[in-house]
């Protein structure tokens, strides 16, 4: 009954040794709050957006804000705008809506 303690104490011990060498075991979580005026860079994603304090979308009237994302290293890919009520996706001109999915507020 000791050894199968021991067994499994070590295997434990290397378990959780292996886990934060490896980074399994610490979970890092950042909180940013962004507000209208803000531009936000995701470097590792090739992804930049925008707040805007109400929807500069075309032919569109919903209040609030909107966030306009869209590839950094790209003048012509497609976007996506969240506002209150709907999320976006625009052509690769950025300027024309493609798709529109609906969001409760």
């Amino acid at each position: 009954m000791v050894k199968v303690g021991f067994t499994a104490l070590v295997t434990a011990g290397v378990c959780f040794a292996f886990g934060a060498a490896s980074g399994v075991a610490v979970t890092q979580t950042h909180f940013y709050t962004v507000s209208p005026g803000s531009y936000v860079h995701f470097a590792g994603l090739d992804l930049s957006c925008a707040v805007f304090p109400k929807d500069l979308t075309k032919g569109t009237t919903d209040p609030g804000p909107g966030m306009y994302c869209s590839r950094y290293s790209s003048k012509h890919s497609r976007a996506v705008v969240f506002t209150l009520y709907h999320i976006r996706v625009t052509d690769e001109s950025g300027n024309n809506t493609m798709f529109v999915a609906g969001r409760s507020p």
